[in-house]
C-alpha cells in the first residue's frame, strides 16, 4: 500500500492511497482532494486510482476555457447554481457544454459520487473552486467554495500525476501498458 499526499493541504492537495493491484491496469484505493484544511470526496470509497490519474492527465493537459460573461459580477454561489442548471435543471442545455467545462467531479470518479464539483476561472489570478456535498436532505446542502490561485489545481493535479507516475515505475506494480505518462 502507497499513501500520497501532494500540494499545501491548508491551500490544495491531494490524499490518495493505492492498494495492491487486482490485475495488471487496474490500481484501486482511496482519493480525496484536500482544499484549505477540509477534505472533499469519500475516503471510504474504493476508486479505481488509475482512472483517477488518467482524468487528472487529461485535465492538465487539455486545459478549457471556465468563464464566460453570463457570470460576470455574480457571486460563486450564484455562478454555481447557473453551471448546475445548465446540466441538471429542468431547462438544461447540454449545447452550452457547461458539464465538460466546469464538472471536474470525474477527477475523484467514484470517489465523488456525491458531491458535486464545479471549477471557474475568472479574469484575473484567481480560480474558484465550488463543492456542495449531497447527502440526506436536499435543503441542508450547502455550497462551499474556495478561492485558489490560478492554477493551483492544475498544478497539484500534475504533481499528483508524477507521484504515482515515480510510484508505479520505482515498485513494479503490474501494468498492462498503460501506466501514466511521465512529464
Amino acid at each position: 500500500m502507497m499513501r500520497f499526499l501532494v500540494g499545501d493541504p491548508e491551500v490544495v492537495a491531494i490524499e490518495a492511497e493505492l492498494e495492491e493491484p487486482i490485475d495488471p491496469g487496474r490500481w484501486f484505493g482511496h482519493f480525496r482532494l484536500v482544499v484549505q484544511g477540509e477534505g472533499i470526496g469519500d475516503w471510504d470509497d474504493l476508486a479505481m486510482v488509475r482512472g483517477i490519474v488518467a482524468w487528472w492527465e487529461s485535465f492538465v493537459a487539455e486545459p478549457v476555457e471556465r468563464w464566460e460573461h453570463r457570470l460576470d459580477g455574480l457571486s460563486p454561489e450564484e455562478a454555481f447554481d447557473v453551471v448546475y442548471d445548465d446540466v441538471f435543471g429542468d431547462d438544461a442545455d447540454v449545447t452550452l457544454g457547461a458539464f465538460g467545462r466546469y464538472h471536474i467531479n470525474r477527477l475523484g470518479m467514484s470517489a465523488f459520487d456525491e458531491v458535486t464539483l464545479i471549477l471557474f476561472e475568472p479574469p484575473g489570478d484567481e480560480q474558484w473552486l465550488l463543492w456542495r456535498v449531497q447527502r440526506g436532505d436536499p435543503e441542508t446542502w450547502v455550497v462551499r467554495h474556495a478561492v485558489l490561485p490560478r492554477g493551483a489545481l492544475q498544478k497539484v493535479g500534475a504533481e499528483f500525476v508524477a507521484a504515482v507516475s515515480d510510484a508505479v515505475r520505482s515498485t513494479g506494480i503490474p501494468t498492462d501498458g498503460t501506466e501514466p505518462r511521465s512529464e
